[in-house]
């Protein structure tokens, strides 16, 4: 078994009080396997959070005292005193516990894999770890991500991504090449760009495994988990892009993926449409946005619409801009500023769209809009993730499904099928859904030339 570590942090526990207290070598080399449980731990967590930097992340004392002992303090008192862990000793009872994040100058030493030094430790780590897992597992969604995750197989090498996340990141900062060469070289160093690179080489050990209980300990791998939504969050949805557009399945099959076209608006759509079912005849300029809105769902064509429509959009027309027009819409619908410039736009495109989606936030706070949306995708895609059978490749990821060729019609039919079972008031049987779940390919051109 393998844990995270920072480079050089047996240089540094060689100079620490806590450290050179122990008296053999093995109570030493046990300090530091607990001290690489707590780094391993942030970092997994920062997966977790599907974070391209590593953030304070709160860990309960129980779990501490579970992995570390009764004196789980020493740790992270050395661990601060190096200045590779940072705490916020905020914590709130039965609400939220301390957190605690890596360092910049831990970051910036950099990330590694490293073996456990004691055969104590290792057998504590894989008793705790099976008790999780056989717990995990008895929830049939959660068994079912672990399982399809142990499919995967990963191809190519680390030097790849790493091209491809620096020729993204030249692309997107148009400056003088100074400032650009300046600019890389902080990239080089950031936790995004040693994310991909710890991420790629777990995911390389995987395809080595095939039983889940060895997904289950590679070190990047977190305990899968139900959000009070009922979203599924889980490794295989924190993956980046990049790096997930290097998989195929361990049978060699290429992964596609079926997902809803524009889903956080269009699924909003559908819960505004169905929350005026209640206010019985609509006004006439009620009913002629219901319809806008109902055609632009069916069209899968939202984002465009409000790209061509709006003057403020407009200025997010190039193909590159594209993934700042849906953050900044997806920040007007979930975030707090009602006064922006990008809200104000959707207000005059959607005017009683918004007034809904505003009075929940004032009334409910803004979190709601972002809770309502994502409780509405849970019951369509968690659902059909169920249904889907398993002896086929299949990973839900939030919004979207990722199989293998074959059986993405099959995906798209239940998802159609299930959409037609909730909004069965909005959506009548006639109606075609085709363009509202999208096939499209996520093995790239590399992976499937190298999958031999």
């Amino acid at each position: 078994m393998k844990q995270f570590s920072i480079k050089g942090l047996s240089g540094l526990l060689s100079r620490d009080s806590n450290y050179l207290s122990f008296q053999t070598d093995e109570a030493k080399n046990l300090f530091h396997d607990k001290c690489n449980w707590l780094i391993s731990e942030i970092i997994r967590r920062s997966f977790g959070n599907e974070d391209d930097e590593v953030k304070f992340q709160n860990i309960n004392s129980k779990i501490l005292r579970a992995f570390l002992g009764r004196n789980y303090v020493q740790v992270i008192d050395s661990l601060e005193a190096l200045d590779v862990v940072k705490t916020n000793n905020k914590y709130s009872a039965n609400r939220f516990s301390k957190s605690y994040s890596l360092s910049n100058s831990a970051v910036k030493k950099g990330v590694i894999e490293v073996e456990i030094f004691t055969q104590r430790f290792q057998n504590k780590l894989s008793k705790i770890l099976l008790s999780e897992f056989q717990e995990t597992v008895k929830d049939e969604v959660l068994n079912k991500v672990i399982d399809n995750t142990a499919k995967l197989k990963l191809i190519g090498t680390s030097v790849f991504y790493m091209a491809r996340i620096i020729r993204e990141f030249k692309s997107k900062n148009k400056v003088s090449e100074d400032e650009s060469l300046e600019l890389l070289g902080e990239e080089l160093k950031s936790f995004r760009l040693k994310r991909y690179h710890n991420v790629f080489n777990s995911f390389k050990e995987l395809n080595t495994h095939t039983d889940s209980f060895e997904v289950y300990k590679l070190p990047v791998f977190f305990k899968p988990k139900r959000a009070e939504s009922g979203r599924i969050y889980h490794l295989g949805a924190s993956v980046p892009k990049f790096i997930r557009e290097g998989f195929i399945t361990k049978k060699k099959e290429i992964i596609y993926e079926v997902d809803m076209a524009s889903a956080q608006p269009s699924i909003l759509f559908l819960e505004w449409m169905r929350s005026l079912s209640s206010k019985g005849a609509l006004k006439p300029a009620e009913n002629a946005e219901y319809e806008l809105c109902r055609g632009l769902f069916l069209e899968g064509g939202i984002y465009a619409y409000i790209r061509d429509n709006s003057n403020y959009y407009s200025q997010f027309k190039s193909e590159e801009k594209y993934g700042e027009l849906k953050e900044q819409i997806l920040t007007s619908l979930n975030g707090k500023n009602d006064k922006a410039p990008f809200v104000v736009a959707l207000k005059e495109l959607f005017p009683h769209f918004m007034k809904w989606v505003i009075d929940i936030k004032e009334k409910e706070g803004h979190k709601r809009v972002s809770n309502i949306g994502q409780s509405a995708e849970a019951n369509i895609f968690v659902e059909v993730y169920k249904r889907l059978p398993d002896d086929i490749f299949s990973l839900i990821i939030h919004d979207c499904i990722l199989t293998t060729k074959e059986n993405t019609k099959l995906v798209r039919r239940l998802l159609v099928e299930r959409l037609r079972e909730l909004y069965r008031d909005i959506i009548p049987p006639n109606e075609s859904l085709e363009k509202v779940f999208k096939i499209e390919k996520v093995s790239n051109e590399y992976t499937i030339k190298a999958k031999g």
